[in-house]
Order: structure tokens, then C-alpha cells, then sequence
């Protein structure tokens, strides 16, 4: 049995990038803070596309399709090198369902070179998500944008960390890989059951990509 408390320190990558001022001293302060607390569990972005749409991030850790930001890689790393320091775990988000941060979508449109409906622009998308939603789903049956998002998983699970020289597949600190952040089937309501099957069916393969290469730690969908 394991019993935790953890928090969402999605932006730790960030917050350790060598460029910003001071923030590798604040990351410091912030886990000691939360070490106090008893915040054992800490859950980090680790793959972030960098999107033109209004609502995202303006930086993403996967700049164009198999091209990475190894600056923001190593603020991972020291965010990780920092944790296993006070002996805590890390949950890692892979890519994001939503806007915010790139994901799918932008995998999709990187693989279709087509426009993303953007939510977070009235006069193009009016307000409706379902459009974005739908755009994100097709990445589960789309195998050239999945296979863009499976080369970034495959290349940060062999990844040695700058700072303490773990193999991220091998490195205790890393609990659990999670798929994305909030993953699901398709748009909301009932109009998506006939896409539950389909999304199951990437969830099991998704996660036996990562066993296979990772069989010591944990996989989870993020929903």
C-alpha cells in the first residue's frame, strides 16, 4: 500500500529552466514547502507542443514534430534530480487532450497540416469545443500523428537525466507515467459511446509501449 498526499506542479519544467531568473531557487522553496506540508506525490508536465492557438502555453517542450527544447528537458531534469533529493515521486503527463498546452490536436495538425479549430476564438469556433474535441480524438486512429507522439515518449523513457544521470525508465523517483492530461474518447455526451471502444483499444496499446520500455514503473490514462 501506498498513501499520499500529492499536488499538481504541472509548470515544474518551467520553473527550472536555467534562462529565468531565480527560478530554479523558487522551485527549491516550493518543494521544501511542500515537503513540510507532506506532499509526497508531485505531478509535472513532460510533453508540452507548441501550438498557435490563443489559449496555449507559448512554449512547448516539442517545438515541431521530433524536434525538442532541451533547455526546458533539463528543467525537467533538475526538477526530478531536486525531488529524489526529498524523496518524493513524480507522476509525468505525456501530452494533453486540451488546448493549453498544445496537444493532440497539434500532433494532428502537424500530421495533416490542417488548421486547429481554436475554442478559445469566438468568431471561428463560436464558443464550441466540439470541433476541438473531435480534432484531439482522431489522434487515437490517425497513426502518423500518434506515431509523432510515440517518438517523443520513446526518446524522454531513454533519456539521462543532465543532473543526477538516471535513466528516466530506470529512475525510481518517476512513479508513473500518465497518457495525457484528461484523455477521453471523443466530444461529451452520448454522441462519443461509439468512440469508447476505439480509445480503449489506444489506451491498452499506448500503455504497452510504455511497459515494454519501462516495465518498473506505473502507467495510468490521466483521466
Amino acid at each position: 500500500p501506498y498513501a499520499y498526499i500529492g499536488a499538481n506542479l504541472w509548470f515544474g519544467c518551467y520553473l527550472a529552466d536555467r534562462a529565468l531568473p531565480g527560478g530554479r531557487a523558487r522551485l527549491r522553496r516550493e518543494l521544501d514547502r511542500l515537503q513540510r506540508i507532506g506532499a509526497t506525490n508531485i505531478r509535472l508536465l513532460a510533453g508540452a507542443e507548441t501550438s498557435p492557438l490563443v489559449g496555449a502555453i507559448s512554449r512547448g517542450i516539442i517545438k515541431a514534430p521530433r524536434e525538442y527544447d532541451e533547455e526546458l528537458l533539463q528543467g525537467l531534469d533538475f526538477c526530478l534530480a531536486e525531488m529524489a533529493r526529498r524523496d518524493m515521486r513524480a507522476i509525468l503527463f505525456l501530452s494533453n487532450y486540451w488546448q493549453w498546452s498544445g496537444g493532440f490536436a497539434q500532433y494532428v495538425s502537424w500530421a495533416t497540416g490542417e488548421k486547429i479549430p481554436d475554442p478559445d476564438v469566438p468568431q471561428i469556433a463560436a464558443g464550441d469545443w466540439s470541433a476541438f474535441m473531435k480534432m484531439s480524438a482522431r489522434l487515437y486512429h490517425m497513426p502518423a500523428a500518434n506515431e509523432l507522439y510515440l517518438a517523443y515518449i520513446a526518446q524522454l523513457l531513454t533519456r539521462r537525466n543532465t543532473v543526477n544521470g538516471r535513466l528516466y525508465r530506470e529512475d525510481p523517483t518517476i512513479m508513473t507515467w500518465e497518457l495525457a492530461n484528461e484523455p477521453r474518447p471523443g466530444v461529451d455526451g452520448e454522441a462519443t459511446l461509439s468512440d469508447v471502444p476505439r480509445f480503449c483499444q489506444w489506451v491498452d496499446a499506448t500503455a504497452r509501449f510504455i511497459h515494454d520500455r519501462a516495465p518498473q514503473q506505473l502507467v495510468c490514462t490521466g483521466s
